[in-house]
């Protein structure tokens, strides 16, 4: 009777430590799956963060590109008005000038 009860026992401890054992592989499998979980979601964060800082750069670009093209139309519509002012201008005294042989009759 003794040995069974030994047998018994020494299966109840193999049992015992083999559930041991898997439960301490199961905690490892978790562990490394959160390590890597977590080694992704800093790998996504990044990502992010560099998308955003991307994207800012972009708009800080086109805003640039922008207030230079704006600035450069408005020199040129300036260089227009003179242009136009200067033709004015210059076709105003031969537009004003008196017509002297109409204006005195030779006798």
């Amino acid at each position: 009777m003794d040995d069974i009860k030994a047998t018994i026992q020494c299966q109840l401890q193999q049992r015992e430590t083999e559930k041991q054992r898997q439960a301490w592989d199961d905690q490892q499998k978790v562990q490394q799956r959160f390590q890597e979980r977590e080694k992704e979601l800093k790998e996504l964060q990044q990502a992010v963060e560099s998308l955003k800082s991307s994207a800012q750069a972009a708009v800080e670009d086109s805003d640039k590109i922008f207030t230079e093209l704006i600035r450069s139309i408005e020199r040129r519509r300036s260089e227009v008005k003179e242009l136009i002012r200067a033709q004015e201008k210059a076709q105003l005294p031969v537009t004003r000038k008196p017509n002297l042989g109409r204006d005195y009759k030779l006798f």
